[in-house]
């Protein structure tokens, strides 16, 4: 192989460096380069999405994250080929047109997906302060929230927290507890919806809920009727948790979607319920 061929070769990895399968497309195997940026632009969201579903391991994340590695150094390899001369211009076109695409990507991801770190202690012990999570922002587009869920909620817009608190128009994410026109009690470590008493969390360790006012002597019960159409949310350690025992509910319309996974720190990893 001369000199000047494995030159060219290079400027074909390299374009598929700037923009996945452009390498191919640019010499002359331009069916081939379509497919390959069908496949590896989107792959990382497709494999994002499995890694979300339920059912699907939080330490999946590694064999997921070498697939991903395999499937784009494969692109590369095939993109190690000679490609016709592009001039100073077509290299300014061809990194305009990634960075296009890339605006777009990161658009869309962050429509279906957001990546979240906990600041806050109101989660445990289901989550704990410092853990980053994935929430699924597609979770309630074909079905409504269910009572237990985890979800991520939108602070602004709600009445009961005062403009110019810390919590204002920032992102929660909470259990949630009661659905429209439910009735919740909070008693001494229990909690009940329309009478009925409900426990969330592992079976065999339960999570405790703790009325506002619980101290060393029990207060009795604490009502919260949801309004129609609202939302009521409570922190896991709820002696702990700024939630809609002090500020209300809210409306369906704040639900930004639900957790799916802690992905880090690697001895967090889990699927929290």
């Amino acid at each position: 192989m001369s000199t000047a061929t494995a030159s060219k070769r290079w400027k074909g990895l390299l374009a598929s460096l700037i923009l996945s399968g452009s390498g191919q497309f640019l010499a002359g195997a331009r069916r081939r380069g379509i497919i390959w940026f069908l496949i590896a632009c989107p792959f990382p969201l497709f494999l994002l999405g499995i890694y979300s579903l339920p059912l699907v391991p939080a330490k999946a994340a590694i064999p997921l994250l070498a697939v991903n590695i395999i499937v784009w150094l494969a692109m590369l390899h095939d993109s190690y080929r000679p490609i016709r001369r592009l001039r100073w211009w077509g290299w300014v076109i061809l990194i305009l047109l990634s960075l296009a695409i890339f605006d777009v990507y990161s658009r869309l991801a962050h429509r279906l997906f957001q990546a979240y770190r906990v600041p806050t202690i109101a989660m445990r012990p289901t989550i704990s302060n410092g853990d980053d999570m994935i929430i699924c922002r597609f979770a309630y587009w074909f079905r409504e929230p269910h009572r237990g869920d985890l979800i991520a909620f939108n602070t602004n817009g709600i009445k009961g927290i005062p403009e110019g608190q810390a919590a204002k128009d920032v992102l929660f994410v909470k259990r949630l507890v009661g659905l429209p026109t439910d009735i919740v009690e909070i008693g001494d470590r229990s909690i009940s919806v329309n009478k009925t008493k409900i426990e969330f969390g592992e079976p065999t360790h339960p999570i405790e809920y703790r009325n506002i006012q619980s101290g060393i002597l029990p207060r009795g019960v604490e009502s919260y009727q949801v309004p129609p159409g609202e939302y009521f949310v409570l922190g896991d350690n709820s002696a702990n948790s700024y939630d809609s025992r002090y500020w209300g509910t809210f409306r369906r319309s704040a639900i930004c979607g639900k957790v799916t996974k802690i992905y880090w720190p690697w001895n967090r990893m889990s699927t929290p319920q």
